[in-house]
Order: structure tokens, then sequence, then C-alpha cells
């Protein structure tokens, strides 16, 4: 039996419809990684003026699209200090429970009144030595895998000199004891401790800030483009 041979309307065919397959198998994945891109679950921590923060912003901040919740954030200056290293950061204050995270390494840590910290990965970059000079990874991974060890100290750098009463507490010069809980992987670049003891370092200032001091918001959103239209519109209204 003699084969048939291809011609050219033939190839053409055959060619239109591996365009045809091409372009539906292309459209399928667009419209599964649409589909997944609105229905993923997306957080930011978004710090704004103090003086915005008040109950008609989470009020305006529910009326978005895919919006899940908005929650009040503090963010505190501090000195955080262990094994003769010293790092100027910010202790962020939330509701850890509302918190994505990925934890790298945790022990069990029971609330007190010494503050609790999670450390991001990332978060001992700037951490220096005796000498002043900026930390290496190697050590800044060392003093990481040893976290639950070592002796860590704080102290916050941002309360009003509130005379006496900053004093009486310790805290506006003297070097006081914290625990580190766990060491996060996500988010990697920021210190974070339970809200309520934000607030409780708070309270030794001079000055009531408005929205119980909270200095920004953690904001669960569903949908990229929903959590970004919400940056969007915070970065025009910041000052």
């Amino acid at each position: 039996m003699q084969k048939r041979k291809c011609t050219l309307p033939d190839r053409m065919l055959l060619l239109a419809c591996l365009l045809l397959l091409a372009a539906l198998l292309w459209f399928s994945v667009s419209v599964l990684q649409g589909w997944r891109s609105g229905e993923k679950k997306c957080q930011a921590l978004i710090s704004l003026n103090p003086e915005q923060i008040d109950a008609q912003l989470f009020s305006d901040l529910e009326q978005f699209p895919g919006m899940l919740s908005a929650t009040p954030l503090i963010e505190l200056d501090a000195q955080l200090r262990v094994d003769g290293c010293t790092l100027d950061t910010k202790l962020t204050g939330i509701e850890l429970e509302l918190l994505s995270m990925r934890v790298q390494a945790a022990e069990d840590t029971m609330l007190g009144v010494e503050p609790v910290l999670l450390l991001g990965v990332d978060s001992l970059k700037e951490m220096a030595d005796r000498n002043g000079q900026t930390l290496s990874e190697k050590r800044q991974q060392e003093l990481l895998a040893q976290f639950a060890n070592l002796d860590w100290q704080y102290r916050i750098t941002d309360l009003e000199a509130n005379d006496a009463a900053a004093q009486n507490v310790g805290l506006a010069a003297d070097w006081n004891p914290c625990r580190v809980a766990a060491i996060l992987r996500e988010p990697a670049d920021r210190i974070f401790l339970p809200l309520s003891q934000a607030k409780s370092l708070l309270s030794t200032r001079k000055q009531t800030i408005k929205g119980q001091g909270a200095t920004g918001v953690l904001l669960c959103v569903k949908g990229e483009e929903n959590l970004q239209r919400i940056l969007d519109v915070l970065q025009q209204t910041a000052p």
C-alpha cells in the first residue's frame, strides 16, 4: 500500500492545530495562575504616620475588595545586645497569631515581664561587634543558631525623656533582659514581639498618640491585585 504524501495544505492544517493547542494551553495556565493570584492570601506590614491611624482609617480599609483584616502594629526604636554585639533596630509589636510566618527554629517560652522576641533570619545584618565592625554572615548565623542559650538584652531608644518616670522603670538608659523565642525564615528582616508587650513598653512614653500608639498596620488581603490597590492608595495619602 502506497503511503500518502503530506501535502502543503496538510502541513498547514497540522501547524494550525498545533498553534491552537499551544494557545489553549497558554490560556488555561494563565487562567489558573490568575485564579490562584486572586485567591492567594497576602500580607503586608505598612508603616504610617501615627496621626493617620484612627478608627476612620480601619473603617475605610474594610471597604476595599478582598480585605480580610487590618490590625494596628507598634514599632519601637531600640537597641539589642548579645555576646558583646550591639544592634540599632526596631521592635515590631504585633498580634502574632495573625502574622503569617515560617519558623526556622523555636523554643517554648511563656510570656512574662521580659519581652519575648522573634528574630527574622536577616534582622541582625547591621549588628556590630565591640570594635564597631559589622558582623560577618557566619557570625550572624552562629548567634541565630545559639539563640536559646545566649543572654539577650534590649533598651528602648525612642522613649520621651519623661524625667523620673522613665528613669524609674529603667528604660531610658539601662539595658534590660529579654528572651528570643524563635528564628523566622519569613518575614526575614524584622524583629517582632507581642503587641501587648509593645503597648506596655510604650506606656512609659510621655505623650499619648492616637490609635494607642500604633505606627502602622498589618494588612491581610485576598488577592495580590487587591493588596496592591490598597498599598497604592495608602502611598498616595501618605504625608
